[in-house]
C-alpha cells in the first residue's frame, strides 16, 4: 500500500468515525422516539405497541441480528450477537418492549465507546505508516525526475532534499546531513551522516541535501518491512487470546443451559403458571449479562496496544504471541559480534611468512563480503593493495571461514578448525581477539588478530536484565574461548559458550530450555543466527545492521540495534500480559457476581446490560494504559 493510500485511509478513517457518531445518534434517538410513542394514549392498542416497538428494535439492533443469523449459517452459534438476539427476541415475545429496545440501545452505545477506544489504539499504529513520502527524486544524466517510490530500482541515484524522507535503503555517495529516525527507532536525537554511511528508508533528512545510491527496491526496504510486520502482527494470536476463543465455545452453551434451567425447571418446583413469566424474564436477563463483550474486546486490544507501544519505542513485534512469550521468558541468550559488541573490528596484530601474498589474498577474498569482519580487513588493507586479482570459486562456510581459488590453487581463510580440516599446520598463538588464519596451496601464510569493543550500553543493559528484570543471561559465540571469556567477564555473565557453529548454537538453546524448563529468548544479528532465532521461544533480531534472514526469522526486531530496547521491550511485554490478565480476572469476577444477581431477580435487564457495558469500557480503558505507560 502506498503512502498516499495510507494517508487516504487515515483521513477516510477519521471521516468515517464522524459519520458513525452521527448515525449512532440518529439510531438511538429514533429508537427511543418510537419506543416512547408506543406509550401514548393514541397508540394504546397492542397492535400499535407491537409495530412501534418492533420498528424501534429492528432500527437499533438490525446489525446485531444480521451478525447472529450470519454466524448461525456458518454454524458459529455461540457469541454475544446470538445471546443478545435470543434474549431480546424472547423479551419482545413476552411483551417486555421497553427492555428489549433499551438493551439494544445500551449495547449500541457501549459498542460505540468500545470502537472509540480501539480507534485510539489504531491511530497510534496508523501514524507509523506515515514514514515515507509518495514520490522520490531520481537523478538521471544529471537531470532530476520525479518517480513513484515503488518504481525505484537498485543502484538508482536519488536526491533527498531537507524535509524529505529517505524513500528506500541506500548509501550516501555525496553530502552530509542529520537524520531524524524517531519513527523508526523511537529515538528523537538526530543522527549525523556523511558520504559512505548506509541510511534507512523512513529517516527524515533535516538540514542538507543528500545523494543516495539505492541498495534495495522499496518492497525490500526497511519502511515496507516495518509496515508489513505491523499489519501482520495481529494474525498470530497469543495464548491469552486463544483462551477467549476456547472459553467462549464452552462458556456460551453452559450459559444457555443454565438459562433454560432458570426459565423452565425452577418454575416446575415453584408453580409453573404462577412463576413462569418471572423466571423467563430472569433467564433473559441472565443471558444478556452473560455476553462476554469485555473479554472479546479488551484482551486482543491489550496486545494490540502492546504492539503499538513497542513500535513507538522502536521495537517491532511481529505478533501478539511474541509479546506474550517475551513477557514469560526467564533467560536471554546473546550472540556476541554485532549484538553485544559494535562489530567494528580493528586489526591489532598481523603475522605472516609472505606479507605481500598474504595481504593481497586476504584483501581480495574478504572484499567480496559485507560481514563486519570482512569489511574491517578490507578497510585496513585498502591502501596497500593496488591491483585486482581474479579470485574464483568463493565459498563461505558459516562457523568456519572461506575457501576460494587463485590461479587454480586453493585459498583457505578462517579459524583454527577451518584450516585443520585441510591438514594445514598452524603456529600456536594466544591472542585476545578474533584470529583469522590464511593458507594458500596447502601452505600456511599467516594470521591477523581483530579486536572488537562492547557497545556502550551493553554493561548497563545486562545489569538491568539480570538485576531488575531477574533474567538469566547466556553468551553463545563462535569465537574462541579467550575472546568469549573476556567479554563474559566484562559483562558479569556466568554462562557462556564458545567456538559454537550454527548447529551448536541451536543445541545450546535446546539444552538451556530443557535444563531450566523455562522459555528462553535469543538475540542475534547474523545469517548464522537465523536458526537460533527460530528455535528459541522468542527470537530478537537487530534491525539496523542485522542480516535480512535474521530479521525475517525473528519474532521481535530492535530497529536501531540498541540493547536498551531489550529491557524496554521486556517491560512493555510484562505490562501488556499483566493488563490482559487483570482484564480476564476483573471481567469474569464482575460477570459472575451480576449473573447470580440476575438469576435471583436483583438485576433488571437494563441494569444488566449497563453493567456489562461498564465492565467492558473499564477493561478497555485499562488496556489503553499500555500506550501511556512510561518505560525507563
Amino acid at each position: 500500500m502506498s503512502c498516499c493510500e495510507h494517508e487516504h485511509c487515515h483521513t477516510e478513517h477519521k471521516e468515517n468515525r464522524k459519520l458513525t457518531t452521527i448515525f449512532l445518534f440518529v439510531r438511538v434517538a429514533l429508537a427511543i422516539l418510537f419506543c416512547g410513542l408506543s406509550f401514548l394514549p393514541i397508540f394504546e392498542k397492542l397492535i400499535w405497541q407491537y409495530v412501534l416497538n418492533i420498528l424501534a428494535y429492528l432500527w437499533v439492533g438490525y446489525d446485531v441480528l444480521y451478525h447472529a443469523v450470519r454466524n448461525i449459517l456458518k454454524k458459529e452459534f455461540f457469541d454475544e450477537n446470538f445471546l443478545m438476539s435470543l434474549a431480546t427476541i424472547l423479551a419482545l415475545v413476552i411483551k417486555e418492549f421497553p427492555e428489549a429496545v433499551a438493551v439494544m440501545v445500551l449495547y449500541q452505545i457501549g459498542e460505540f465507546f468500545q470502537d472509540l477506544a480501539v480507534d485510539k489504539s489504531k491511530d497510534s499504529i496508523l501514524e507509523l505508516f506515515e514514514i515515507k513520502d509518495e514520490f522520490a527524486i531520481k537523478v538521471v544524466n544529471q537531470k532530476e525526475e520525479k518517480v513513484e517510490i515503488e518504481k525505484i530500482e537498485v543502484n538508482d541515484l536519488l536526491l533527498v532534499k531537507p524535509g524529505n524522507k529517505i524513500p528506500v535503503d541506500g548509501v550516501i555517495v555525496h553530502g552530509k546531513s542529520r537524520l531524524n529516525m524517531a519513527q523508526l527507532t523511537g529515538e528523537s536525537i538526530p543522527y549525523e551522516v556523511a558520504e559512505g554511511d548506509e541510511v534507512l528508508s523512513g529517516s527524515l533528512n533535516i538540514n542538507s541535501a543528500l545523494y543516495i545510491k539505492t541498495l534495495k527496491k522499496y518492497h525490500e526496504s526497511t519502511t515496507y518491512k516495518m509496515q508489513e510486520m505491523i499489519k501482520n502482527a495481529s494474525k498470530n494470536k497469543a495464548k491469552s487470546e486463544k483462551f477467549i476463543t476456547k472459553f467462549s465455545k464452552i462458556y456460551t452453551p453452559i450459559v444457555i443451559f443454565l438459562a433454560f434451567i432458570v426459565a423452565f425447571v425452577i418454575p416446575l418446583f415453584l408453580g409453573f403458571q404462577q412463576y413462569f413469566t418471572t423466571y423467563l424474564h430472569r433467564a433473559l436477563t441472565f443471558m444478556i449479562i452473560s455476553c462476554p463483550c469485555a473479554l472479546v474486546i479488551s484482551i486482543p486490544l491489550s496486545f494490540f496496544a502492546g504492539i503499538g507501544k513497542c513500535a513507538k519505542e522502536g521495537i517491532l513485534a511481529k505478533s501478539s504471541q511474541a509479546i506474550e512469550s517475551f513477557a514469560k521468558v526467564k533467560g536471554i541468550a546473546f550472540d556476541k559480534t554485532g549484538t553485544l559488541t559494535k562489530g567494528n573490528f580493528t586489526i591489532v596484530e598481523q603475522n605472516s611468512v609472505n606479507l605481500n601474498l598474504f595481504v593481497h589474498l586476504l584483501y581480495q577474498v574478504e572484499s567480496q563480503f559485507d560481514h563486519p569482519i570482512a569489511q574491517s580487513i578490507v578497510k585496513f588493507y585498502q591502501n596497500q593493495v593496488k591491483e585486482k586479482w581474479v579470485i574464483e570459486n568463493v565459498l563461505d562456510i558459516p562457523g568456519y571461514g572461506i575457501t576460494a581459488t587463485y590461479q587454480n590453487k586453493k585459498i583457505v581463510i578462517g579459524n583454527e578448525k577451518h584450516l585443520k580440516k585441510y591438514h594445514i599446520a598452524l603456529p600456536k598463538t594466544k591472542q585476545n581477539g578474533t584470529i583469522i588464519y590464511v593458507a594458500y596451496d596447502s601452505q600456511y601464510l599467516g594470521y591477523v588478530v581483530l579486536a572488537d569493543t562492547l557497545k556502550e550500553e551493553a554493561k548497563d543493559t545486562l545489569s538491568v536484565l539480570m538485576k531488575k528484570e531477574k533474567l538469566n543471561t547466556y553468551l553463545i559465540s563462535g569465537d574462541k574461548k579467550e575472546v568469549v571469556e573476556n567479554i563474559a567477564q566484562q559483562l558479569s555473565m556466568a554462562n557462556y559458550y564458545y567456538q559454537m557453529l550454527p548447529e551448536d548454537k541451536v543445541n545450546v538453546i535446546h539444552k538451556i530450555q530443557k535444563e531450566t524448563g523455562q522459555p528462553v529468548a535469543y538475540v542475534g544479528d547474523g545469517i548464522n543466527d537465523a536458526a537460533c532465532l527460530m528455535e528459541s521461544d522468542v527470537g530478537i533480531a537487530m534491525g539496523g545492521l542485522g542480516a535480512d534472514l535474521a530479521i525475517e526469522s525473528a519474532d521481535l526486531v530492535l530497529m536501531d540495534d540498541s540493547l536498551v530496547k531489550l529491557s524496554k521491550g521486556h517491560q512493555i511485554a510484562k505490562k501488556t500480559l499483566l493488563i490482559a490478565k487483570e482484564n480476564i480476572i476483573f471481567a469474569l469476577s464482575i460477570k459472575f457476581i451480576v449473573l447470580i444477581l440476575g438469576a435471583v431477580g436483583y438485576a433488571p435487564m437494563w441494569i444488566a446490560i449497563l453493567s456489562d457495558v461498564g465492565v467492558c469500557l473499564l477493561a478497555i480503558l485499562n488496556s489503553l494504559r499500555i500506550l501511556s505507560t512510561r518505560i525507563k
